[in-house]
């Protein structure tokens, strides 16, 4: 699953740290943190990338992609779903 958010572009505090905007995590955002390739973007919602067969499923080896298709996948989702949500996100106070 990828994970976005939208932090001000300046330096903030968070927990005692001063993070500089390019070390921030989206984990170290409290939400929003919308998921990209979720069906209902940018509301709740999971898309989990599947690099690898899962050991409980049947044939899930037909289910899953390489890393490259993966990453591409993902650079796709950025773009069409992340970088309009971002241009609209307020940063967070």
């Amino acid at each position: 699953m990828v994970e976005v958010a939208c932090v001000p572009p300046k330096r903030i505090i968070l927990g005692g740290r001063t993070l500089e905007p390019a070390s921030i995590r989206a984990i170290d955002v409290s939400n929003p943190r919308p998921r990209i390739g979720a069906d209902n973007f940018p509301q709740r919602g999971d898309h989990w990338f599947q690099y690898a067969p899962r050991n409980y499923e049947v044939e899930s080896d037909r289910l899953f992609h390489s890393p490259d298709t993966i990453a591409e996948q993902v650079i796709q989702l950025l773009r069409e779903q992340a970088e309009p949500w971002w241009r609209v996100q307020p940063f967070p106070s």
